[in-house]
């Protein structure tokens, strides 16, 4: 097995993808010869990162999870660019500020859950049905969070709980039908997600107290878990 071309010939779609974790898949995606499409909802960022990785395997495309009215447009856009997809990384997420479960508005709340859960629900029940149509045996791999493992009175915990729900239950409806469905839920990577450690690095200061590791988790220790986990399809 060539470890550098597991994935030579598959397609990936990874949302979220124009930073962070997701930016961090699609490069080793990438690195281990799939072709890969990016979405995001600045195309000014997406333009960018498609130009300094400068690999023709790159794709992206303007996407906003939230509009699940347009979702099979922007689905069949994205198959009329790759042409088909071996793996869907639906990473795509919103955070917010903890403030306290007293000062959770209607409004935040219902913004998370547009996108981290509404967002990953009908794109898992889209992609699945695309997977079984063309009878591909496929990976659908969500982002969750280490938040929807403990009990918190905290809208994106409720929503990463969300996640881990639609995650088994579609794992469970597509057993017998050699499609894979994960999901991996970080503790607090460094990406700029966070407001208070933006623009921070794993080289400049990795410490963090709030993890029994007492440091932040790499980008790169999830991708390579995001690839070992889809490397069967």
């Amino acid at each position: 097995v060539n470890p550098n071309q597991r994935f030579k010939d598959k397609k990936v779609l990874v949302t979220g993808g124009s930073s962070g974790l997701g930016l961090e898949m699609a490069k080793q995606y990438l690195a281990e010869g799939a072709e890969v499409l990016i979405t995001g909802r600045k195309e000014s960022a997406l333009q960018e990162i498609v130009k300094s990785i400068n690999n023709s395997k790159l794709h992206y495309i303007v996407w906003d999870l939230s509009d699940v009215i347009n979702l099979k447009q922007k689905f069949n856009e994205a198959l009329n660019m790759l042409g088909e997809v071996d793996i869907f990384v639906n990473n795509a997420g919103v955070g917010i500020k903890y403030t306290g479960w007293r000062a959770y508005t209607p409004e935040v709340f219902d913004y998370v859950h547009e996108i981290n859960e509404r967002g990953v629900f009908f794109m898992s029940q889209i992609e699945a049905t695309y997977l079984l149509d063309h009878k591909i045996s496929g990976s659908i791999l969500n982002i969750s969070s280490m938040a929807s493992l403990v009990p918190l009175m905290d809208p994106y915990a409720i929503s990463k709980w969300g996640i881990n729900c639609i995650t088994k239950g579609l794992a469970k409806e597509l057993a017998g039908s050699d499609i894979t469905v994960n999901a991996i839920a970080p503790g607090t990577v460094m990406t700029n997600i966070e407001e208070w450690y933006k623009g921070r690095t794993m080289e400049d200061n990795a410490f963090y107290s709030g993890q029994p590791s007492n440091r932040f988790t790499a980008k790169e220790e999830i991708a390579q878990l995001a690839l070992f986990l889809t490397s069967g399809s």
